[in-house]
């Protein structure tokens, strides 16, 4: 009768055990890195679309821009780039005929670390057009052809750099967009 017993020895049992664990932890490991991925492609989404509301809205602006009065930029111009810091800011007359500028907000940069970008017009005080949730840690102007006596059409190229705030990192690299763009003056410069 000991020969038509029915039941697992115990090596058997551990042997599926084993398996099972294995499976399970395997299991667990890759539901962990999809998680992790969609963390990481959600952030880098998020800079993607911050990124693409302020070289719009800085495009709109530029793209609009008016000859200079000799007073916010020089007679003659369309644009004018100012060092700061290392840091590029440029001015120009708005579709208002106000004196508008980008820049980033050095002081706050100075304070937290962090960079965020500003526009200020005329003599309002400055908005903040980037999000606080986001590090802009480049932004740089090129003017081509910005004088009026030149033969041509007024250019400005932008350069943002941007990434997430300190958090939990993917594989020790943050979410991180670089982006230059050109804009061309919307009116001849004749």
């Amino acid at each position: 009768m000991i020969g038509d017993n029915k039941g697992f020895t115990l090596v058997e049992v551990l042997i599926v055990a084993l398996v099972l664990a294995i499976i399970i932890g395997a299991g667990t490991g890759i539901f962990v890195s999809a998680v992790k991925i969609q963390k990481y492609n959600l952030k880098h989404q998020q800079i993607f679309s911050q990124i693409s509301y302020i070289t719009e809205y800085m495009n709109r602006m530029i793209r609009m821009a008016g000859q200079g009065d000799g007073i916010c930029i020089p007679e003659d111009t369309s644009y004018e780039i100012l060092e700061e810091d290392g840091y590029s800011k440029i001015k120009f007359i708005n579709y208002n005929e106000e004196c508008q500028q980008f820049y980033l907000d050095m002081d706050y940069y100075m304070s937290t670390g962090q960079g965020r970008i500003l526009s200020k017009t005329g003599e309002q005080d400055p908005v903040l057009i980037s999000s606080e949730s986001f590090d802009v840690y480049v932004l740089g102007f090129n003017i081509i052809g910005g004088d009026a006596s030149d033969e041509y059409q007024s250019r400005v190229t932008i350069l943002i750099g941007m990434t997430t705030l300190l958090g939990e990192a993917f594989l020790d690299n943050e979410p991180d967009i670089k982006i230059q763009t050109t804009v061309s003056k919307r009116n001849l410069d004749i």
